[in-house]
This record gives structure tokens, C-alpha cells and sequence, in this order.
């Protein structure tokens, strides 16, 4: 016997008022005699190509499920993890991510266990892979000491992150090789342009040096000073110009931005 089932906007409409939260509630409510004749019990089966478009949106909760999420490609997704990865963050592991993804700061279009959704795919090769760590398995040889690594990468002659980012996910990276050396060699570590020979110190590692506010009010002022600058917009094009002046000071070059961005910190660890 074939049922007529409400339209899929009239059954959404109605299950909306039911305020449940979560499929398995759904489950619960759908085999109980509360649910009406004309709603079907499995409204995915029943709406497959009439407007389904997950639980979330059944229930009118917003939520989506993995199985109803589009996840972005293998190779698009390792580098927004990769990105994260040298912005600070020490995903070594996959442990590491897992407990960043619980933590609430995994976008939606990254699955929150990629080892599965990708190797479905057929494209998971392994975790050191995807998060560009070169991570070896239990019995690989171990990566090569941090001045011996550091000077096959100064041979490559990468100019950037960029390029050494590019390297890591070419294939052409040995195994010995760390493609994340700022978490592998964490205390040897002194920037970007130390670990490929370029000499140019990365912004975390300038702004580590960089003089407190209260040491570099006099600096600046002096520079003032001396090189006749009247007003804040002769600035930049003093400070571009004068780039190694101000890095041997020890003085940022946009330092509004950044003592501002400090205070900021301190306030928020204050709290």
C-alpha cells in the first residue's frame, strides 16, 4: 500500500516544532505513536530527490553530519591544515588534530578524521603526509639532526615559506627530511629564513626581539629627529626604505599596529 506522504516543506514546517536536537532523538520520536501517518520515519529515504538535505535542516537545528558535509578535495585540505600548522599551532600527530577539531577550531569543509573519509576516497596516504610533518612510521629511519638538515634544505634554494610549503607536498622531500622543522626541531629552531639559508628572519621570530614599548618610545622619537620626519604619514616611506635600520633596532616597522596587538594580549591574558 503506497502512503501519501505530506510535501517535504510541510513535513519539515511540522518537525521543526518539535524542537528535537539530534537524529537519534528523531529515531526515538519517529517509532513512537506521537508521529503522525502522513510523516514517514525515515524522511532521507522518503525525500531523497524532493529536498532532503540532512538532519540539520530536518530538525531545523543548522547541524550537519559528516555523512552529509562536502569536504574539500585531499590535496586542498592539507594545505588550509598546513597553513594552520606554521601559523603556530603544533598539529605533529594525529592525536594533535583530534584534539584541535574538538576544540572547535576545524573548519566544516575539513572532515574531523580524515584518515577516514580520505582513505575512502583513495586518497589518504598517512598522517605525516596530511599534515606535512613527513612524520615516518614505527621502524622508518629518524630525520637527520637539525644542522645536517638544515644544510640540504639551504641547497635547495628556496627563497620563501611559500616555496619550502610547495617542496614539502611535491614528492620530492626525503624522508629524513622534517616538513614541519619549527615543531620537529622546536629548540633549534630560529625562522623560516635561517632553516632555508635566505638569512630573512619569518614575523614570529622578528617580534619576538622586537624592544617593549616603553624601550622604544625614545628610539622612535630619536629617529624623528634625526631624520625629519614631522608627521605620522612620512612614516611607512621612511620605514620601507630603512628596513635594516629598524630590524638592527630592534623596532617594528608598523609599530602602532603591533604594540597595539600586544596590549591587546595582555589584556585578554588578564582576564
Amino acid at each position: 500500500m503506497k502512503i501519501n506522504w505530506l510535501p517535504f516543506k510541510e513535513a519539515r514546517s511540522f518537525v521543526h516544532k518539535l524542537n528535537l536536537k539530534t537524529q537519534k532523538e528523531w529515531q526515538k520520536y519517529a517509532k513512537s505513536t506521537k508521529r503522525p501517518g502522513d510523516i514517514p520515519g525515515t524522511p532521507e529515504a522518503s525525500y531523497k530527490n524532493l529536498g532532503w538535505g540532512g538532519y540539520g535542516d530536518w530538525l531545523g537545528t543548522g547541524r550537519t553530519s559528516n555523512q552529509d558535509r562536502v569536504f574539500l578535495p585531499h590535496n586542498q585540505a592539507k594545505k588550509v591544515v598546513q597553513k594552520v600548522i606554521w601559523n603556530g599551532n603544533s598539529l605533529g600527530s594525529g592525536t594533535d588534530f583530534n584534539n584541535w577539531c574538538k576544540s572547535g577550531n576545524c573548519p566544516k569543509n575539513i572532515p574531523s578524521a580524515p584518515d577516514r573519509t580520505y582513505k575512502k576516497q583513495g586518497t589518504w596516504t598517512d598522517w605525516g603526509n596530511f599534515l606535512g610533518t613527513g612524520t615516518i612510521k614505527f621502524g622508518g629511519k629518524p630525520y637527520l639532526s637539525f644542522e645536517d638538515a638544515r644544510k640540504f634544505v639551504g641547497k635547495l634554494n628556496l627563497k620563501s615559506r611559500k616555496y619550502w610549503i610547495e617542496y614539502c607536498n611535491s614528492g620530492n622531500k626525503p624522508d629524513k627530511i622534517s616538513g614541519s622543522p619549527n615543531i620537529t626541531y622546536k629548540k633549534e629552531w630560529k625562522g623560516m629564513g635561517d632553516w632555508l639559508g635566505t638569512g630573512a628572519a619569518d614575523n614570529s621570530t622578528r617580534s619576538k626581539n622586537f624592544l617593549s614599548a616603553k624601550e622604544a618610545k625614545p628610539m622612535y622619537k630619536k629617529l624623528f629627529k634625526e631624520y625629519g620626519i614631522k608627521i605620522g604619514s612620512d612614516w611607512p616611506k621612511f620605514a620601507k626604505t630603512h628596513k635594516k635600520l629598524l630590524e638592527e633596532l630592534h623596532l617594528p616597522l608598523t609599530p602602532l599596529h603591533f604594540y597595539t596587538k600586544v596590549k591587546a594580549k595582555k589584556r585578554k591574558k588578564q582576564k
